[in-house]
């Protein structure tokens, strides 16, 4: 059921309200003139397909070359997936089933290829002979995102490697793979969790549009805290990064956007996005302006001190609004992101995510004892097997569960507001949000690859 109010609902109780502004009115008169998107759109958004591929190819060239704040593709990832799940939910609060569907169709897209790479490493354990213990099981727990801040260790030693979940072989000490960017897949599968929960039983909208920018607010301001007062330690194993009551303002920031949506005028969303993306846009080159160093990517780059506070809320609210605008068919945005390429890297993003930083230690090696100038060399190499691995995984291996689900969950469940035409209550801009934002994210998934190199 959705929040959307039925056309003419005003006209049942004549109310008196004051004569709208001549900018309220245009905005208005524009937003009723754009154009209906295309008719793929009505069960897919193409452009976030996209923007999933910019994301992961941030987060991909700050592991390999090295690009400063290529790691904020991490919070993309959040911001979208806080929206997509904020969206399915609360379109799906009133129907049957709906906690065991929306665990059927999450478990069945995320699952197979998470806990199908660690029961690859268990099966290899005879060859390989990893290092490990029972602490280790915190990873399939997904809450291996909690493993640093609780003691100082130093580069190498056990507790390091658990935290970044790294394996050591005992029969072969040269190959290392590494997980450690699993740490948002655990964030995410917390929220997961957790926020289906408060949904279901908050139910109203306004209270739950509450909830979200409370915590929107409450989060960047309990980051500045603890950067202030935690030992040193436990900032420099970036717990205001990786801990997810520090986090959990992104995934709520994407559920605020869904839930705005849902409202009496979704046009005004459009309205801040744009203003909102001028201005941080704006912001940033003038920061660029003023600080020459941060215009040069060296190895040796140093952040600003508040790298872990304000400007991760930076770095969401435009996500945020990059969001907004890629929906509206009409928009330049939707239009770059749009394309086939980035179309097609971001429905294998969840792989490439899963695969790129797996063998990177192994892959650097190779590559440096045959060339002398490794880093380009190894970053195409290790690209084109990510692409190959992704893809492969994502044709034989992860379609298959993701055709499951319309099997496994109870079609009673589904919404009628569904056979429908939402735009007749909502618009063309906010129809294809109404019918297809399921679709969307649970059957593309969600990925927060890490900072760490």
């Amino acid at each position: 059921m959705h929040s959307i109010e039925p056309p003419g609902e005003s006209q049942m109780t004549p109310t008196i309200s004051p004569e709208p502004s001549i900018l309220t009115t245009s905005y208005r008169a524009a937003f009723a003139r754009m154009d209906p998107p295309p008719a793929a759109s009505q069960t897919h958004f193409p452009a976030l397909d996209g923007l999933r591929a910019v994301a992961f190819l941030m987060v991909f060239a700050c592991h390999y070359l090295q690009i400063p704040w290529g790691w904020a593709g991490v919070d993309i990832f959040f911001v979208l997936s806080g929206f997509l799940i904020t969206g399915i939910l609360f379109d799906a609060r009133d129907q049957p089933c709906r906690i065991r569907n929306f665990y059927i169709r999450r478990t069945l897209r995320i699952f197979p290829l998470y806990y199908g790479v660690l029961l690859l490493l268990m099966l290899l354990y005879p060859v390989f002979h990893w290092e490990w213990n029972w602490h280790w099981l915190l990873w399939p727990a997904y809450l291996g995102n909690f493993l640093r801040g609780h003691r100082p260790f130093t580069a190498r030693s056990p507790l390091q490697m658990l935290a970044d979940f790294q394996l050591l072989s005992r029969t072969f000490p040269t190959i290392q793979p590494y997980l450690g960017h699993f740490w948002s897949l655990c964030i995410e599968e917390q929220f997961y969790l957790l926020w289906p929960f408060a949904v279901f039983f908050v139910r109203d909208r306004r209270k739950l549009l509450a909830v979200c920018l409370t915590c929107v607010v409450v989060c960047p301001l309990a980051r500045v805290v603890g950067s202030h007062t935690l030992p040193k330690f436990m900032l420099d194993q970036e717990v205001l990064y990786r801990w997810t009551p520090f986090r959990i303002d992104a995934l709520l920031l994407g559920g605020l956007l869904a839930l705005v949506r849902r409202g009496p005028s979704p046009w005004r969303l459009l309205v801040l996005a744009r203003i909102g993306f001028a201005v941080l846009t704006g912001s940033l080159l003038l920061w660029l302006a003023l600080n020459p160093a941060a215009r040069h990517g060296a190895l040796g780059y140093v952040y600003p001190p508040w790298e872990m506070t304000w400007s991760l809320s930076f770095i969401d609210l435009f996500a945020a609004c990059v969001i907004v605008m890629a929906l509206e068919s009409s928009s330049i945005t939707f239009r770059l992101l749009n394309l086939s390429p980035l179309r097609w890297l971001g429905r294998i993003s969840y792989g490439a995510y899963v695969f790129h930083d797996l063998l990177d230690v192994e892959i650097l090696n190779l590559v440096k004892r045959h060339t002398g100038h490794y880093r380009l060399p190894s970053t195409a190499l290790a690209l084109a097997i990510t692409l190959l691995l992704a893809w492969a995984s994502f044709r034989w291996y992860e379609t298959p569960f993701i055709r499951l689900k319309d099997r496994l969950t109870r079609s009673s469940a589904r919404p009628r507001e569904n056979r429908s035409s939402p735009s007749r209550s909502a618009g063309p801009w906010l129809a294809p949000a109404a019918s297809s934002l399921s679709t969307v994210a649970s059957e593309s998934g969600s990925i927060a690859p890490s900072t760490t190199v």
